[in-house]
């Protein structure tokens, strides 16, 4: 049960938008050829303040003079003016770069004061098709494809990382595949990998803070989300070598790995967390100072890698599942599960809860582990936030409305129970009464009071479980030792029988048996081994 949402970690909260945004277009870079230039936009708005203003008028909306031509500062309102039409007309525009020409896309962020610059850099395009054919230079970038499977491809990157504290790791082919097609993938779904893979190295981004210092561009090859991608097929191996980032490492046979290293834009304000920053390969000590602590947030990426090309969920359902999810009460590391007539702080028993049922919470951790939160909350603490639904240009009630009617979406999809409780009834309401409540400003100030608490039901479980431990999903440790686990329990091995053969005690076996205790590496290639002996022999019982 523990791991049925992979494995925890802080994020930077901007990663996460980024990605979600990355995920809601497929096609960044088409009609690159209609997109102007942001200097000679930046000119042309010059040009027209100077010829219908006085100097003084000019000077104070932000025009400067670069050897005589009049131009825009970064920081100027009026530069603000001219990124806020690109993104409305063309959605993105061309900049000089120190390395050459960065055709950049913008995408909004949940801050109404920023921008997503997504870039791609027009000359590696050209170069890498061997010609200096404008229309190629045009139109190759259109090739790059992103989309939910991209979006995918960066959060399973992310848990990998995490997981590992290194920016260099390997992936088995058979995880990718299994993460972003379950058990339908295309028939072609290794050229549509290497393509989702190129297309992510072709990457650099930027966040764009209008109307604060302006935007300085770091689009340069710093900027880049991937910088380092091998194939192992390319290289005329049957399969390769695993090393210690990847997942399958010990299991039995061998398989194929996409080698990827992170960019030092990848991460975001985890970046800070990095040892040996002039080496090709880093590693990292997540152990946060405050400062760095103070700009992450949970986040359960290997599940946010799964649900994000879910069938029929919209884009927006998405991130607020993700959100609720990273609310996930954990004790000692793992899930910490509660059963449905014991509800933490209210004495009055939860009615939409059955008794003696375990449910996940998600109800947070800190101070007051499992307790929930309010709609809005102190400081930015409430569950509109923590959704995302609530952006700076929204208005409370609206968000309320937004979130709650998402969570009902969620709740008939996924399985996940919500219910808010008012101290003044002393009563738990419903989803569906929370959602009458939020029809009216009287309703919205009575719901701004309630605690809401959310919890995942068995199906959310099986659900996810399903996907997460998939057969042949690469995530294939936990696959396996499923799959481990039954073929012992019904191998006819008394608890004492595999103790002996394992060399060591009884107690250690039935807590692997029972998973209260995950197989060392060592000790799950030793079973193994020991199941195909008996096998081979002929003394191996099949499991009921």
């Amino acid at each position: 049960m523990s791991r049925v949402l992979g494995e925890r970690a802080f994020i930077d909260g901007t990663q996460r938008d980024l990605f979600n945004q990355i995920g809601r277009i497929r096609s960044p870079f088409q009609n690159i050829s209609q997109w102007p230039s942001l200097e000679q936009e930046f000119e042309n708005s010059a040009k027209d303040l100077v010829s219908q203003n006085c100097i003084e008028d000019y000077i104070d909306a932000g025009v400067e003079f670069n050897s005589g031509i009049p131009t825009l500062r970064p920081d100027s309102l009026a530069a603000e003016d001219v990124i806020r039409k690109l993104e409305k007309t063309s959605g993105g525009f061309l900049l000089e770069s120190a390395d050459g020409v960065v055709a950049v896309r913008l995408l909004r962020s949940r801050k109404s004061q920023q921008r997503y610059g997504l870039g791609i850099k027009l000359e590696a395009i050209r170069d890498s098709v061997g010609t200096d054919s404008e229309e190629c230079w045009w139109r190759l970038p259109a090739n790059v494809r992103l989309g939910r499977r991209g979006e995918q491809l960066l959060w399973l990157i992310h848990a990998e990382v995490m997981r590992n504290r290194r920016s260099l790791i390997s992936l088995p082919v058979s995880t990718v595949k299994e993460v972003v097609w379950g058990k339908k993938p295309p028939r072609d779904w290794r050229r549509d990998v290497v393509l989702l893979f190129r297309s992510l190295s072709e990457l650099r981004i930027d966040v764009l803070n209008l109307n604060r210092r302006g935007w300085q561009p770091r689009l340069g090859a710093t900027s880049n989300l991937v910088d380092y991608l091998e194939f192992s097929w390319e290289l005329g191996d049957l399969a390769s070598q695993c090393d210690s980032t990847c997942r399958k490492k010990g299991m039995p046979g061998k398989h194929h790995h996409i080698r990827v290293g992170i960019g030092h834009s990848f991460l975001g304000i985890l970046e800070q967390c990095a040892k040996h920053t002039e080496m090709k390969e880093r590693s990292y000590d997540f152990s946060m100072e405050n400062r760095v602590r103070s700009q992450t947030e949970p986040a359960f990426p290997l599940f946010n890698a799964v649900i994000a090309n879910t069938p029929g969920m919209r884009d927006s359902d998405r991130v607020v599942l993700q959100g609720i999810v990273a609310e996930a009460t954990v004790k000692g590391g793992s899930l910490k599960l509660q059963t449905g007539n014991i509800t933490p702080g209210i004495e009055t028993p939860c009615p939409h809860l059955e008794d003696e049922t375990r449910y996940i919470s998600f109800n947070g951790n800190g101070k007051r582990p499992g307790f929930g939160y309010q709609l809005e909350g102190c400081n930015r603490t409430g569950w509109i936030y923590k959704t995302g639904i609530l952006t700076e240009t929204s208005v409370r009630n609206d968000a309320f409305r937004l979130l709650l009617r998402s969570v009902k979406r969620i709740a008939q999809d996924v399985g996940i129970i919500a219910t808010g409780y008012s101290r003044r009834n002393n009563r738990w309401l419903s989803i569906e009464e929370l959602l009458n409540l939020s029809r009216s400003k009287t309703g919205c100030d009575r719901l701004a009071e309630l605690i809401v608490r959310i919890y995942a039901s068995e199906q959310f479980r099986q659900r996810w479980q399903a996907l997460l431990l998939a057969d042949e999903t690469g995530l294939s440790e936990m696959t396996a030792v499923d799959e481990l686990n039954l073929r012992l329990s019904g191998s006819g091995l008394t608890h004492n029988q595999i103790a002996r053969e394992l060399q060591v005690s009884r107690p250690f076996v039935s807590s692997l048996l029972n998973g209260q205790r995950e197989w060392p590496r060592d000790r799950f290639t030793q079973a193994t081994s020991l199941l195909e002996r008996l096998a081979n022999r002929g003394e191996l019982k099949s499991p009921r």
